[in-house]
C-alpha cells in the first residue's frame, strides 16, 4: 500500500495539539454505492482510532480487506482524516478515505467520502464511491469522567458519614450537660435542705423565755446565770440563704457554661479530624489519577509505536508482494508461447 498520501497529512496540520490525546471508539458509517457493484448497499462497522500528541492513527480490517488510517488534528480542534485500503486477494484494487471533522470535548465527528483510485490513474484520478460519516468518543477522557463521579460521590459519602458522626457526638455531649444540669439541681436542694430548719421540730426556747418563766422570788434576782447546755437556734437568716443559692446557681452556670465548652471542643476536634481525612483521601486519589493518566498515557505510546511498526512491516511487505507480482507479469509477457507438440512431431 502507497504511504505517501499518509505521510503528507502529518506535516499539514502543525503545530498540532496534544488535548484531544487518548483512545477514540466509534463507528463509521458510509452510504449507498454511487456506481453499479456486486456490494451496493450501505454498511456501518466499529472503528478505534489512538491520538498522542495530535497524530491520529488507526486501522479496520476484515478477512480480504484492509485499511489504515492516518490524521491530525491542529490547535483549534480541526482534524483531518485519511485512510487508504485494499484486497488482500487483489491487490491492484484500491480505495481511500478523505474526511474533515473537528474535536469537541469528548465527541469528534467527521464527514467525507470513499473514493477509488489505481495504481495506473494515480491518486488523483479517483471515483466518489460512498458518503461517510465517522461518530467517536474519547474513551480515555470518558474512563477518567465516570473515575472521578466515582470518586466524588464516595468522598460525599465519607463526608455525610463525619457529619453525622460529629452531630452524633454533640447530641451525646448535650444529653451528658443535661445530665450534669439535673445532678447539680439535685445536689442544691440536698445541700439547702440539710441547711434550713426543719418545721416538724419545735424550737428550742430562748434565754428571754427562759427568764420570763422562772419563779417570782427568783426574779427579783437581777443576775442570770446563762445555761452552757442549750443548742444554739437552728434558723438560718434570710440573707444567709440568699446568698447559698446564689452560690449554687454560679457553680450551676459554671458547670453548664464548662459543658457546653467541652461540646464545642469535641465537636470542632471531630470537624477538624474530618477535614484532615478528606484531605489525606483527596491528595490520595489526585495521586492515583495522576499515576493512572501516566501510565495510561504510556500504554498509549508503546501500543502506537507497535501498530506504527506493525502497520509498516506490512506496507513493506504489500510492496514486496506487488513488485514480486509485477516481475513475475512482466516475465511471463516476454517469455515466448510454448508450441505445443503434436504426434506428427515426435
Amino acid at each position: 500500500m502507497a504511504t505517501a498520501l499518509l505521510v503528507a497529512i502529518n506535516t499539514q496540520a502543525a503545530p498540532l495539539s496534544s488535548a484531544a490525546d487518548g483512545e477514540w471508539l466509534g463507528t463509521i458509517a458510509c452510504g449507498r454505492m454511487t456506481i453499479q457493484t456486486a456490494n451496493p448497499d450501505p454498511w456501518k462497522d466499529r472503528l478505534a482510532l489512538m491520538i498522542e500528541g495530535g497524530i491520529v492513527t488507526g486501522k479496520r480490517s476484515g478477512p480480504n480487506f484492509r485499511e489504515v488510517f492516518n490524521g491530525a488534528v491542529d490547535r483549534q480542534g480541526n482534524l483531518m482524516l485519511q485512510a487508504e485500503g485494499e484486497r488482500l486477494d487483489n491487490p491492484t484494487i484500491l480505495w481511500r478515505y478523505r474526511a474533515k471533522g473537528k474535536v469537541e470535548g469528548t465527541a469528534l465527528q467527521m464527514s467525507g467520502a470513499m473514493e477509488a483510485w489505481t495504481q495506473t490513474s494515480g491518486p488523483n484520478a479517483v471515483t466518489r464511491l460512498r458518503e461517510c460519516v465517522f461518530d467517536l468518543r474519547n474513551a480515555s477522557a470518558e474512563k477518567a469522567a465516570e473515575q472521578a463521579k466515582a470518586d466524588a460521590l464516595e468522598r460525599e459519602r465519607l463526608d455525610q458519614e463525619n457529619r453525622q458522626r460529629a452531630e452524633r457526638e454533640q447530641r451525646e455531649a448535650a444529653l451528658r450537660q443535661e445530665e450534669a444540669l439535673t445532678q447539680a439541681n439535685r445536689a442544691r436542694e440536698t445541700a439547702m435542705r440539710q441547711q434550713l430548719p426543719n418545721p416538724a421540730l419545735p424550737a428550742a426556747p430562748s434565754n428571754r423565755t427562759r427568764v420570763m418563766e422562772q419563779p417570782a422570788s427568783d426574779a427579783r434576782s437581777r443576775t442570770v446565770q446563762r445555761p452552757t447546755n442549750v443548742a444554739p437556734s437552728p434558723a438560718v437568716p434570710t440573707k444567709e440563704i440568699a446568698r447559698i443559692e446564689e452560690e449554687h446557681r454560679s457553680a450551676e452556670r459554671s458547670r453548664s457554661q464548662a459543658a457546653t465548652d467541652a461540646a464545642l471542643a469535641a465537636t470542632k476536634s471531630a470537624q477538624a479530624a474530618a477535614d484532615r481525612a478528606a484531605a489525606q483521601r483527596a491528595a490520595a486519589e489526585r495521586e492515583a489519577v495522576e499515576a493512572a493518566t501516566i501510565k495510561s498515557a504510556e500504554v498509549n505510546r508503546l501500543a502506537a509505536a507497535k501498530r506504527a511498526a506493525a502497520e509498516r512491516a506490512a506496507a513493506e511487505r504489500a510492496a514486496a508482494e506487488r513488485e514480486a507480482a509485477d516481475k513475475a507479469t512482466s516475465e511471463k509477457a516476454r517469455k515466448p508461447p510454448v508450441k505445443a507438440q503434436s504426434t506428427l512431431d515426435l
